[in-house]
């Protein structure tokens, strides 16, 4: 069920997607408040991995995580 939400007719499937939980930024704060999942293909790629962690950051820092 999952696959189907994030695929368009089972064809295309995403290069990553990111998970905010409110209930863990509301405990913690910034830290360890998000998931971030990427497809296989980027396993080893420190660059992108490096390149989502300061998109997310930059979410959090910009956007009112509380109207989300």
């Amino acid at each position: 069920m999952f696959k189907e939400l994030l695929t368009k007719n089972n064809t295309q499937i995403p290069l990553f997607w990111a998970e905010f939980n409110e209930q863990l930024y509301k405990k913690y704060g910034k830290e360890n408040s998000c998931v971030i999942k990427y497809n296989p293909l980027f396993k080893d790629d420190s660059h992108i991995e490096s390149t989502l962690r300061d998109l997310v950051d930059y979410i959090r820092n910009n956007y009112d995580m509380y109207q989300l």
